[in-house]
């Protein structure tokens, strides 16, 4: 089988998603082990890092799940911007930006400036609100997957396959005819 443009689409789209996820999930761990190390110079390294993490990882990592995402929805026609999942989707995506680009941003900044002022309590406390701003972004960020893991693929849809069962443990699809 040859993979088309729509399959190329999924599968950076997906490896995008992975890398946004696994990443603030794996920051989120090492944020908090500096916090609660409660030394000053691990929060300060870490806090150095967040700003080119955020840019060089983060950034790329959610244009491209929208961006791809859209075009998928543009290049099959299985998809369509009316389906509720979709807009559910998109919903969710701009949540866990504005969460991003507001508060977390803002929190790393706050958290860069009281480093470099050697304030160091304050720049664990605002590292500590920026590990609960990434937990409430890998919240939304799960959530986001269920309208996606509980739709059936467009090539499925063609076939006209259903769920059998839409419980997330137990997710197969079988022909209808």
């Amino acid at each position: 089988m040859v993979a088309n443009l729509y399959d190329w689409l999924m599968l950076v789209h997906i490896i995008a998603a992975m890398i946004w996820l696994g990443g603030l999930v794996a920051l989120i761990v090492l944020a908090t082990q500096a916090v609660r190390s409660g030394e000053s110079d691990v929060v300060a390294r870490f806090v150095a890092n967040l700003r080119v993490t955020g840019l060089l990882l983060f950034l790329p990592a959610m244009a491209l799940v929208l961006g791809l995402g859209i075009w998928m929805v543009f290049d099959s026609s299985a998809w369509s911007f009316a389906q509720g999942w979709i807009r559910l989707s998109l919903t969710l995506f701009a949540a866990a930006f504005v969460v991003g680009a507001v508060f977390q941003s803002r929190t790393a900044i706050l958290a860069g400036r009281a480093v470099t002022h050697g304030q160091q309590a304050e720049a664990t406390r605002q590292l500590r609100r920026w590990v609960w701003g990434g937990r409430v972004i890998l919240l939304i960020l799960l959530v986001a997957t269920w309208p996606w893991s509980s739709s059936p693929a467009p090539s499925c849809r063609a076939r006209g396959c259903r769920r059998t069962n839409t419980s997330l443990s137990a997710l197969r699809l079988t022909s209808v005819v």
